[in-house]
């Protein structure tokens, strides 16, 4: 797919590094690859009739077939033919994600943007001004929690988009009122916590409060110590997702493969049967066994 100021005018990071090229034909960097994208001075450079290039780019051709195909998913009635969609994203996720060697997760990030949020721009751009590490973060368990809920049989395309939506706003509202760097902190030693003491609680309600905690699971752990006292068993299969995620991601610069490979390999620890069956609905041979039936 050719590169045009189409293919990104809607997007909120940048899916490549992307370069303007000078007369004497050395290149400038507009906008680094994660970054938010600089979409006034490309715009001014596309218009100016200046060659725009990107590097080490996402493959926007299969994101724009991946978002097509959702789109048709999304608008079908007909639940055997909505499977019918569905089966064909699954098949994409396998191909370009899981079959593929090093497939980061900002490139599942910046897919979920496109078929799940509903954000506009501005709200986007602020939430990088806040920090754009923090945003990438929540971005990375926002959308793994909704792909990993499609994959476990929750259809319905305005429970996806509601969910992503709400999960990374509940994320970013996170101490709001607290220094990102120590807010940061103190939300990378609670995630490697795999039990609350009563000081580790404390910590807790300096970030959130009673009633955010009340509401959700972002600080449950599976042995029942969090602030609900829901331990495993208690919770939805979501919630024991959830959990699983927030434990995956921390809150340092370092990337990490996407998470449908980490449920291929066995490294998002939700539980064996909840796991298990997010690898079977990932599984070519269980593909082909259910078109032999």
């Amino acid at each position: 797919m050719k590169f045009t100021f189409a293919n990104i005018q809607h997007d909120l990071l940048s899916p490549g590094n992307i370069f303007w090229k000078k007369n004497s034909g050395g290149a400038v960097l507009i906008s680094k690859k994660g970054e938010a994208l600089n979409l006034k001075l490309i715009k001014k450079f596309f218009d100016a009739g200046i060659e725009v290039f990107m590097e080490d780019g996402i493959d926007l051709h299969v994101h724009h077939e991946m978002k097509t195909i959702y789109e048709k998913y999304s608008e079908e009635v007909l639940m055997r033919d909505k499977m019918i969609w569905r089966d064909q994203l699954i098949a994409i996720f396998r191909k370009e994600f899981i079959e593929k060697e090093l497939v980061m997760q900002f490139e599942l990030d910046h897919l979920a943007w496109k078929l799940f949020s509903s954000f506009k721009l501005p709200e986007g751009l602020n939430f990088i001004e806040r920090d754009t590490d923090l945003f990438r973060r929540h971005l990375s368990v926002a959308s793994s929690y909704t792909f990993c809920a499609f994959l476990m049989g929750y259809y319905e395309p305005n429970f996806l988009n509601r969910l992503f939506s709400k999960t990374l706003q509940n994320l970013m509202d996170l101490g709001t009122s607290a220094h990102v760097l120590s807010l940061k902190e103190k939300l990378e030693y609670l995630r490697l916590q795999e039990s609350f003491s009563s000081e580790d609680y404390e910590y807790v309600k300096t970030i959130a409060s009673d009633e955010v905690l009340k509401k959700t699971v972002m600080f449950e752990q599976y042995d029942g110590s969090g602030p609900r006292n829901l331990n495993s068993k208690e919770m939805t299969d979501l919630e024991v997702v959830f959990v699983a995620i927030s434990k995956l991601f921390g809150y340092t610069k370092e990337s990490r493969e996407n998470i449908l490979s980490a449920v291929v390999k066995g490294e998002l620890k939700c539980g064996g049967r909840t796991l298990k069956m997010l690898q079977k609905v990932l599984s070519e041979k269980e593909k082909e066994m259910d078109a032999i039936a």
